[in-house]
């Protein structure tokens, strides 16, 4: 007997409360419908479950942003050990944040290594340190299999600033909004 599909999706925001929380809250929705299990982590909710298992963490920082998303990593990260997701063969967890235990991640904006080439003296901000090494970190972790970028823009753009990791990004748009159509590109 086979073990029933799970998918956890890593959002700090549950709810349709922004472009990439509403985009995680139709996919999650419309994984439900398929017949999946499916868990959020997140540390805010601002939905209902709909059938779907919530999993909070203890609240993180908003500002300043880059050390919000260093305690919530950390704070996913001790979940998902504590759930054994990881161990789990029929899981497969799903980022939408700078996370350390995911198997697959959508980018939802552009890849903050282009920094590199706008900024003068990016080294010297832990800021922008950070954010770099969090982001490079999410793209050749050993477990990821799988880049989701959701433009042919960052696409290129993730494939420019991160050779390495091109066998692992997705020639599939991630199409925000899962109720919408695809736009067709003339």
């Amino acid at each position: 007997m086979s073990l029933p599909m799970k998918v956890v999706h890593i959002v700090r925001r549950w709810g349709p409360v922004g472009g990439m929380e509403k985009y995680v809250f139709e996919l999650a929705s419309a994984q439900v419908t398929l017949g999946l299990d499916v868990i959020i982590v997140c540390d805010q909710i601002h939905a209902d479950s709909h059938g779907i298992t919530i999993k909070s963490v203890p609240r993180c920082k908003d500002r300043p942003r880059w050390l919000g998303m260093l305690q919530f990593r950390k704070a996913v990260s001790k979940l998902v050990r504590e759930e054994g997701y990881s161990a789990q063969p029929n899981v497969i967890i799903h980022s939408h944040e700078r996370s350390a235990d995911h198997h697959v991640t959508t980018f939802h904006g552009p890849p903050m290594a282009g920094i590199k080439q706008r900024k003068r003296f990016w080294w010297t901000s832990p800021r922008l340190w950070t954010w770099l090494k969090l982001e490079a970190l999410e793209l050749s972790a050993p477990q990821v299999r799988a880049v989701v970028p959701n433009s042919l823009a960052i696409a290129q753009q993730l494939r420019d600033f991160y050779p390495n990791s091109d066998g692992l990004i997705s020639s599939t748009i991630g199409w925000p909004g899962v109720d919408d159509v695809a736009p067709c590109s003339n």
